[in-house]
């Protein structure tokens, strides 16, 4: 009992790992399953905390200490289902409850982290596809800059002008390609602007710069091209260090909505059934019994305590007698006289 209100006050103080020590060594040298019960509902509690505290920071350890309490609630269960055992209906009402409600926010992490890990994957696929548009801008920037000389040192031919037509339908493809690559690009709330949205941005100005570049092509203006198809490598770049710095972004992820819905007591912000973390196991909005009966109470413990300890037989005597009688006991005297063993065996 010493160890459960211990165990109490550690959790009123936020000292969870204090209040998990303090219930385990209360459920382990519980003499009565109600104490017991109530150990690990609390320890369930705990260990819930825990896993709210690590959600958004690191995943594997919230989902490692939910699972702990789920495995605190279902001992319960067990406990109490055994028909030796006094009954709590309110203590697994709120274990099964607790239980479910668990399960729920586990599912939705794990949810989240599917999600999470396809929009990595799409976000690295994006990533390649601009290193891809920057290796392709960069080849048209090469050649615009070689028919450019071309066309200084030597005068017009019809094979140069069908280059720079062809190369211009190359830089026209390549702003579609870009254009394409940018759609993929979903931010997780368009309400919210991310570096998603920003790589997203940034390959939009990027296609502006492509058509530019284009429009010059297809003028002749080879040189006032070349400005335009720096630009748009350049916003390539910002798009790609975007994408690098959204995936970077930590791993937690936002509470689900499911959770708030399971909220029903306007005191506890977790959602969970939480009643049983009082000391004595008394529920939130019951008044505590008061000196008097509390004095009753510990007076009843003393008076069974010394009855007990009355009707215990602890002198020597007493003892050996004990033991001669449990003798008999196991082995009754066998009966008189014998008789003979058939021997064909």
């Amino acid at each position: 009992q010493i160890y459960y209100n211990k165990g109490a006050a550690y959790y009123r103080k936020g000292e969870y790992e204090k209040a998990k020590e303090a219930w385990e060594k209360a459920a382990l040298n519980a003499k009565e399953p109600a104490l017991e019960a109530r150990s690990l509902f609390n320890l369930g509690n705990t260990a819930f905390q825990e896993g709210q505290r690590q959600q958004e920071s690191d995943q594997k350890k919230s989902m490692d200490a939910y699972t702990r309490s789920i495995g605190y609630y279902q001992q319960i269960l067990d406990l109490m289902n055994s028909p030796k055992n006094p009954q709590d209906p309110l203590l697994l009402k709120d274990s099964s409850e607790n239980i479910e409600m668990v399960r729920l926010i586990m599912k939705s992490m794990m949810d989240d982290m599917s999600k999470q890990q396809e929009q990595n994957k799409q976000q690295q696929q994006a990533a390649d596809d601009i290193k891809e548009l920057m290796k392709k801008q960069q080849e048209l920037i090469d050649r615009n800059q070689y028919y450019s000389q071309e066309k200084q040192e030597k005068a017009n031919s019809s094979q140069l002008t069908e280059n720079i037509a062809q190369m211009a339908g190359d830089q026209d493809r390549l702003q579609e390609e870009t254009k394409k690559v940018a759609e993929k690009l979903a931010s997780a709330d368009p309400n919210k602007p991310d570096d998603l949205s920003k790589a997203k941005e940034h390959l939009g100005q990027s296609q502006l710069q492509q058509s530019a570049a284009t429009q010059n092509m297809s003028s002749g203006d080879l040189a006032n091209a070349t400005p335009h198809q720096q630009s748009a490598i350049e916003e390539m770049k910002n798009a790609l260090e975007s994408l690098r710095k959204n995936n970077g972004q930590g791993s937690g992820q936002h509470k689900p909505e499911e959770q708030q819905s399971q909220m029903e007591t306007s005191d506890n912000p977790s959602g969970l059934n939480q009643n049983q973390e009082q000391p004595s196991g008394a529920q939130e909005n019951q008044a505590q019994p008061d000196q008097d009966s509390q004095l009753n109470q510990k007076t009843e413990q003393k008076q069974n305590a010394e009855k007990w300890i009355g009707n215990t037989k602890d002198d020597a005597q007493s003892i050996l007698d004990e033991e001669k009688e449990n003798q008999k006991n196991r082995y009754p005297e066998s009966a008189a006289g014998y008789r003979d063993v058939d021997k064909d065996w």
